[in-house]
């Protein structure tokens, strides 16, 4: 019985241990140069850094609204330039937040540094002449949507979004077969987004083979406000939602309304 109770601490001490390398595969070990980003600026957010790229014709006179966007767990925000490219069209600032231990950030990632980092953009882009402070949003892609979900908690946003999104990562460790109680960074939207009551665009694959869509759904039920928007996708496949992103935050008031032949969504957000 001691041999079996020392092998079961043994256990939990190395998925203690490891669970940083399991949430947290950083793909991109160097950090990215200004000439690998540009026309976007390297914002320094100690110990990481965000990615700004302003709407076109933003100005002290003419502030602009902004996106944070906080990406997946094995991805990097220099990745995800091109991908946003029509948001920034569309009229809309972006930051694009980079995680410590990513792409040469230092620090660890851990929830409260990543959490840091959110609040850190979100009070530098609130400083900034040309962002309207009123008209901040938010987005996160799995991963991501634990991390915007603590900033909804902390700072007023006037949208969110969450695609491919977890309720509670406790929750998803228990159904991908890991005790959750080992579990060290315990991000749960579900929680954090209780007193939530800003616009919200929940996105997820019907066929999402990491998260499954039952999150989503548990999402919707305790969002009122919120637009659930099913993708014939899995986890890491589904396409770019922003004619239904940009349609909310023209509903929100964040964008001007498009004309009604202007965009459509790769499918039909449901209320």
């Amino acid at each position: 019985m001691l041999i079996a109770a020392g092998l079961l601490l043994t256990l939990g001490a190395l998925a203690w241990s490891a669970q940083g390398l399991l949430l947290y595969p950083a793909p991109v070990a160097t950090p990215p140069t200004a000439a690998d980003v540009a026309p976007a600026q390297l914002v320094a957010l100690p110990p990481s850094y965000a990615l700004y790229l302003p709407a076109p014709g933003a100005a002290a006179d003419r502030p602009a609204p902004l996106m944070i966007f906080a990406h997946g767990n094995a991805e990097a925000a220099v990745q995800w330039l091109p991908e946003v490219e029509a948001l920034h069209e569309a009229g809309l600032s972006l930051l694009l937040l980079e995680y410590p231990g990513y792409a040469g950030a230092e620090g660890r990632p851990d929830r409260r540094s990543l959490r840091a980092v959110a609040l850190a953009a979100h009070d530098w882009a609130r400083a900034q002449p040309a962002v309207d402070p009123e008209r901040i949003v938010a987005y996160g892609r799995s991963l991501g949507g634990g991390v915007v979900a603590e900033l909804a908690a902390a700072r007023p946003l006037a949208a969110l979004g969450l695609e491919s999104s977890f309720a509670s990562l406790p929750r998803l460790v228990s159904e991908l077969g890991w005790p959750s109680w080992l579990l060290r960074d315990r991000f749960v939207p579900e929680q954090a987004l209780a007193d939530f009551a800003a616009p919200v665009l929940l996105i997820h694959g019907r066929r999402d083979e990491v998260i499954g869509i039952g999150h989503a759904h548990s999402l919707r039920a305790m969002l009122p406000q919120a637009q659930l928007l099913e993708l014939d996708c899995g986890h890491n496949d589904c396409p770019r939602p922003w004619p239904a992103w940009l349609a909310l935050l023209a509903e929100a008031g964040v964008l001007p309304l498009a004309p009604p032949d202007a965009a459509s969504a790769e499918g039909n957000a449901r209320r």
